[in-house]
């Protein structure tokens, strides 16, 4: 019975359904749209790093509006761009696929009730987070609530199909730019000699998010393939990204995703043979990495690794915790239960510099326990659930990744329009979808 379990989790992978390719399209456009939302700018804001140190290094102190080069006129294109696909995404899949009715749609309905409730009486300027994506980037407000939406898309099986195309071309992307910013980070230690952490927060922290989610979705989605070492490229790029940026939580958290990945496919055939593959190009990239250290003639990777080593045991939130629960306590009464509303420009947003990076913090102290607990029930516990449940390699990396973003909303992530909500959103759909099929005995 188990041998032909397992034949039936391998044939799945091999289904090649009809393609529709506006569905594809419309995805892959929101996809990357969306991460070049994210990239751009941070190079744009990143862009005098080298008159940041020297402010830095001359008067002692230097702020982040130092950082700052003028944006380019097409980026203000870009966010009703997204807007714009994001909608004709969504009608155009309703129009020809349709929604499929199931219980996650009441508790949509609630969540869209309780926005319009902080946006009555908890939120000074209700008419900017409807008219501009970039405030309703602010966390779970009109623009984010509206994306969760793609949650009903994902779970229909038909529209899953083409998404799941969608995210494989966008693999490629994000690689490519992660490769643009590895050639970026040597660029400036080549000609300015500039061997800093903001280097390559400029150029790869972005992409090495995306990375985290979708290390393994080349590998799960082509196992029979498994021996093209291409498919482990998104791996290395992890890694080396997580190694510049200085960045543990890539590292941990990407880490975790192959592990709970190969946790939930090891009752599938080439399970223990993929474990060994990764495993060995991850020994190898380290191999390199310090056969490079020692013998090359340029301080650019040793100074990395060393300004890496220095930070992994660096404290990084015991101030952050320190002024959020300040401010929490010192306004309980305006925060609890219903969260302190939808922020103005120059309003507290328990984010950023001032903030503290904990997405479950952020979510409780911007929009009440009641948003909390409507968004764990439609968002998180589907991902949960989809943990004890038969799964096939494809829907395994998918279950995997969604799960290490609920971990990462422990700390650097938050539920806002971003491509790793984004992402988190269409893989929850799916992870409802397989749970509410176990349940009726479905294959999957």
């Amino acid at each position: 019975m188990k041998n032909i379990e397992l034949k039936k989790s391998v044939q799945v992978e091999s289904l090649s359904p009809k393609k529709d390719y506006p569905t594809i399209i419309l995805f892959f456009l929101l996809l990357t749209s969306s991460f070049l939302y994210m990239w751009i700018p941070r190079i744009y804001a990143f862009g005098n790093i080298k008159y940041y140190l020297y402010k830095n290094l001359s008067t002692g102190s230097s702020e982040m509006s130092d950082l700052l080069t003028e944006f380019p006129m097409y980026l203000k294109f870009l966010n009703p761009f997204i807007y714009l696909v994001l909608i004709l995404t969504i009608i155009y899949v309703i129009a020809k696929y349709k929604i499929i009715k199931n219980n996650y749609l009441i508790i949509y309905l609630w969540i869209i009730f309780y926005m319009c409730f902080l946006l009555a009486f908890k939120s000074t300027d209700p008419l900017i987070y409807l008219t501009s994506l970039s405030k309703a980037s602010s966390i779970l407000a009109p623009g984010t609530i509206l994306m969760i939406f793609l949650f009903f898309l994902s779970y229909n099986p038909a529209v899953w199909n083409q998404i799941i195309v969608s995210l494989k071309l966008f693999v490629y992307i994000v690689l490519l730019c992660c490769l643009i910013g590895f050639f970026g980070i040597y660029y400036e230690y080549s000609s300015n000699g500039l061997i800093h952490r903001l280097v390559s927060l400029r150029w790869v922290w972005t992409p090495s998010l995306i990375l985290e989610l979708i290390c393994i979705i080349l590998l799960a989605t082509n196992i029979k393939n498994k021996k093209n070492i291409f498919l482990f490229v998104p791996i290395i790029f992890l890694y080396l990204g997580g190694l510049l940026t200085q960045t543990r939580l890539t590292i941990i958290i990407g880490t975790i995703n192959i592990f709970i990945f190969l946790y939930l496919t090891k009752k599938l055939r080439f399970s223990l043979s993929l474990f060994k593959r990764i495993t060995l190009v991850i020994v190898v990239f380290c191999t390199c990495l310090f056969l490079y250290a020692v013998f090359a003639k340029t301080e650019f990777l040793d100074l990395y690794l060393e300004q890496f080593i220095s930070r992994v045991f660096e404290d990084t939130r015991s101030e952050q915790a320190s002024n959020f629960f300040f401010i929490f306590s010192s306004n309980i009464n305006d925060i609890f239960p219903f969260g302190s509303g939808y922020p103005a420009e120059n309003e507290y947003r328990a984010i950023g510099e001032t903030g503290i990076d904990s997405g479950y913090l952020n979510i409780l102290f911007t929009t009440g326990i009641p948003m909390f607990l409507l968004v764990g029930l439609l968002l998180i516990i589907p991902v949960i659930k989809a943990l004890r449940i038969n799964l096939s390699f494809s829907d395994a990396a998918i279950v995997a990744a969604a799960f290490t973003w609920i971990l990462r909303l422990t700390s650097s992530s938050t539920m806002m329009f971003t491509t790793e909500f984004l992402l988190f959103v269409l893989f929850s759909g799916r992870c409802a979808w397989l749970v509410n099929n176990a349940k009726k005995g479905k294959s999957i």
